[in-house]
């Protein structure tokens, strides 16, 4: 069996899929969601490591930071508690996320900029709710950081887009006052290449961005094959710690009850008896 020619059939049906779409579904947000389902369904639920959820849905912090709805959430399917779990649509803590891919129809200038923002801002979402008396002895280093929880990965999909060089270029232009954890990870324009992180240095590719590395545009027959090698390279060392739901219910649980006023109360209604009793007789 030819691996290349696999990726290869799969991306033709998506891209087969896209045309036979836009020309039945006139509605753009039902078109999008169409969309999203087949790369979700066809692609997505297959080839990432199955220890790992896909979904729409928003993603939520503890400090009450909602995302706006996203495309496709992976998450960690073997730990996380969905705040609200409803048919097509979920909340997810932030802790539990591992990755976020915004899926496109065409990949214009303006998209592009609405993508790089919305992923700046849901991987810049900050992640504490963890037990701090199981920490786990793990740390990762990526976008020149070590961590000590996995930061979320964030990735474009698009069905179609314009000049890859171009894209490339303006990737690199609008990302270059973030910092690298909040830069896009990964793009991959399913007729026409990727878009990847290439160390200036030594021409290398790494799966996340780094001070060391630019957006460098790849025109390839099969770009699926190669988003699927870096997903599953990264989706292979990812992990959660052990989650503390509480701290996104703080407040939700009732009223402590003061012993103290409790014990005054209770001897004002004794006494306040007693008087009765004394007045009756």
């Amino acid at each position: 069996m030819n691996t290349s020619d696999v990726f290869k059939s799969i991306s033709d049906r998506l891209l087969s899929d896209f045309k036979s779409i836009t020309k039945s579904v006139k509605h753009s947000p039902s078109k999008g969601r169409v969309l999203e389902n087949r790369i979700i369904e066809e692609y997505s639920k297959i080839y990432l490591p199955k220890r790992v959820g896909i979904s729409n849905g928003e993603i939520v912090c503890v400090d009450g930071t909602v995302s706006s709805e996203c495309d496709c959430v992976i998450f960690d399917a073997t730990t996380c508690p969905f705040l609200v779990d409803k048919e097509n649509f979920r909340v997810f803590p932030v802790e539990s996320v591992l990755g976020v891919i915004e899926i496109k129809a065409k990949l214009g200038q303006r998209e592009l900029s609405t993508s790089i923002e919305n992923l700046a801002k849901i991987k810049g979402f900050p992640k504490t709710a963890y037990l701090d008396y199981f920490p786990l002895p793990i740390t990762l280093r990526l976008y020149d950081t070590e961590w000590d929880y996995f930061p979320t990965f964030g990735a474009i999909i698009a069905y179609d887009s314009k000049d890859l060089g171009e894209l490339a270029r303006s990737m690199n232009e609008l990302s270059r006052d973030k910092p690298p954890h909040q830069r896009v990870d990964l793009t991959c324009v399913l007729n026409r290449g990727c878009i990847v992180n290439r160390r200036s240095a030594d021409g290398r590719i790494d799966v996340c961005p780094s001070e060391r590395t630019e957006y460098q545009a790849v025109e390839s027959e099969n770009p699926l094959m190669l988003a699927t090698i870096f997903l599953q390279e990264t989706f292979q060392v990812a992990w959660t710690q052990p989650f503390m739901l509480r701290e996104y219910l703080e407040g939700s649980f009732g009223r402590f009850i003061d012993p103290v006023a409790l014990n005054r109360g209770q001897r004002k209604r004794r006494e306040s008896a007693k008087s009765r009793r004394s007045s009756t007789i």
